[in-house]
């Protein structure tokens, strides 16, 4: 998203670093982006038969890398289960901006 004013807000991402024993999982540390952040929900169901309840969506340049193993820390402190990651490309297949839905 290269809109000026739009990228208002800040975010922390920690990718998945590894799962020790007894499933323990550790994350290496937050590196923060800018971003934009609409709270809207959003029934997901999955094939499996299980719902899960999106309550935003958060707005990233298409250069941050992010993972569904992710740990992302929202401006409110929160950190909700990565839920989908949607990539919008342009006309030349290049990603602009990556909405993550939490």
């Amino acid at each position: 998203m290269d809109a000026p004013g739009l990228m208002n807000q800040t975010i922390t991402l920690e990718a998945r670093a590894a799962i020790g024993k007894g499933g323990l999982v550790t994350f290496s540390a937050g590196v923060s982006y800018e971003a934009r952040v609409e709270y809207k929900q959003k029934m997901y169901r999955y094939i499996n038969g299980s719902d899960k309840v999106s309550t935003a969506r958060v707005y990233l340049d298409g250069a941050v890398s992010v993972a569904v193993t992710d740990r992302m820390t929202m401006p409110d402190g929160t950190q909700p289960e990565i839920l989908e990651i949607k990539p919008e490309v342009d006309g030349d297949g290049e990603t602009i901006f990556k909405v993550v839905f939490v």
